[in-house]
C-alpha cells in the first residue's frame, strides 16, 4: 500500500470513499444522458413516421417532391448553418475591432 505522509488510515479511507462517490455520480450522469438520448431518438422516429407524406415544393420554376420530415430537416440544417456562419462573422468582427 502507498504511504502518504500526514495521512492516517481514516483520512485515506475517506479519500477513497470520495473518489468512489464521484465515480458513481459520473455513472449516474451517463445513465441520464443515455435515457435522454433514447427518448430524443424515439421522438425523432415518431416525428418521421407521422410526417412521411410527400409534399411538392415549388420555387420559381422548380418543383421538388420530398417527404415533409426530410424537408423540415433540410430547413433546420440550413438555419443552423446560417446561424453558425453569422455567429462566426460576429465573433471575427468583434476580435478585429478590439
Amino acid at each position: 500500500m502507498l504511504s502518504v505522509p500526514g495521512l492516517d488510515d481514516s483520512t485515506r479511507a475517506g479519500t477513497i470513499n470520495l473518489i468512489s462517490n464521484r465515480h458513481f455520480a459520473e455513472e449516474d450522469k451517463m445513465n441520464y444522458k443515455l435515457i435522454l438520448s433514447l427518448v430524443l431518438v424515439g421522438l425523432v422516429a415518431l416525428f418521421i413516421v407521422q410526417n412521411a407524406t410527400v409534399v411538392d415544393i415549388r420555387f420559381m420554376f422548380w418543383t421538388i417532391s420530398m417527404s415533409r420530415a426530410l424537408m423540415i430537416f433540410f430547413l433546420l440544417a440550413i438555419g443552423v448553418l446560417i446561424g453558425w456562419l453569422l455567429h462566426s462573422q460576429f465573433i471575427h468582427r468583434k476580435k478585429v475591432n478590439n
